[in-house]
């Protein structure tokens, strides 16, 4: 009975594991806030642009690393939290990230900022 449900409970498990995409998968595309419509931001093929309504705020390489105070970029990867831009500036922290919504923390300032995920017509 015990072999039973510990292959069932592992045939579950990996079962919930295929199909889940990284971070870095999840985050592509073009999000627009829930807050101000004008505002948004984009990942796309590893390049982060940031928007309010056709004014540029910030583009650049993307990287996502561990935290923030990485100078050498050593613990970067695709399901790490911190976005930062051209290794150099870090702005947000991943809280959440799924096909619709994003959540993210502003770095060093704490407030959040709450997206949906643009759906092409």
């Amino acid at each position: 009975m015990n072999k039973i449900l510990i292959t069932v409970l592992g045939l579950l498990f990996t079962n919930c594991l295929v199909g889940q995409n990284s971070i870095y998968d999840r985050l592509q595309g073009k999000w627009i806030s829930k807050e101000d419509k004008l505002y948004s931001i984009e990942f796309k093929d590893g390049y982060f642009i940031e928007k309010s309504g056709n004014n540029i705020i910030e583009e650049g390489k993307l990287i996502l690393s561990q935290d923030c105070t990485d100078e050498n970029n050593i613990n970067v990867g695709e399901n790490e939290k911190y976005i930062n831009i051209n290794g150099e500036l870090c702005l947000y922290y991943v809280i959440y990230v799924d096909t619709k919504s994003l959540k993210l923390s502003v770095v060093g300032r704490g407030n959040e900022l709450n997206f949906n995920k643009q759906t092409k017509k």
